[in-house]
């Protein structure tokens, strides 16, 4: 059960830390890139990112709750509003400042034909200092998963000792991953 119950927690966390390099990646090309259907994918891919560590899953991985900003303000409203962009903009379709839909009729006067006409728009590109902002917290979390995985480590030392005499641990293959 140790085993198991560590494995998850320890893949869950070491996913999130490669998530949150991908994410911050993502948000410094989003600075200078130009071309806005690439930006608009680097932007949809850090807000999934960014959720996808704090959104409950079946499949019994670690996630984070806010707790893990310990009421820093700053850090509470700018994962809110990437949680809200998330949630509004990328995942589910509610209404979002950041896109905008509407039909209306339109009448051919020389014809008398009536058709359907529509027009969408998503805002991709949030401001520098947004950017900024949601680097800083994704940093935060970066360093947060790091101090996790290390207390995880440091678990799994502890159990070893507990469980093992050196002599039972010298015989112990220790090694990374292995191929199945």
């Amino acid at each position: 059960l140790f085993q198991v119950t560590l494995r998850i927690k320890v893949r869950s966390y070491i996913m999130m830390r490669h998530d949150f390099i991908l994410i911050t990646e993502a948000l410094k090309r989003l600075r200078s890139e130009k071309d806005g259907i690439i930006k608009r994918c680097l932007f949809y891919s850090a807000v999934a990112l960014y959720g996808r560590s704090f959104t409950k899953s079946e499949s019994g991985f670690s996630t984070l709750d806010r707790g893990v900003f310990n009421n820093a303000t700053e850090f509470e409203r700018t994962h809110m509003d990437l949680m809200d962009r998330r949630n509004k903009f990328v995942a589910h379709k509610e209404r979002s400042p950041d896109e905008i839909a509407f039909a209306y009729l339109k009448l051919e006067i020389d014809t008398s034909l009536i058709s359907v006409q529509t027009i969408h728009g998503k805002r991709v590109s949030p401001t520098a200092n947004q950017i900024n902002s949601y680097i800083k917290i994704v940093n935060y979390l970066h360093d947060h998963v790091m101090n996790r995985l290390q207390e995880l480590a440091d678990d799994v030392w502890k159990h070893l000792m507990k469980t093992y005499t050196p002599e039972q641990m010298s015989f112990m293959k220790i090694a990374g991953p292995t191929k199945k």
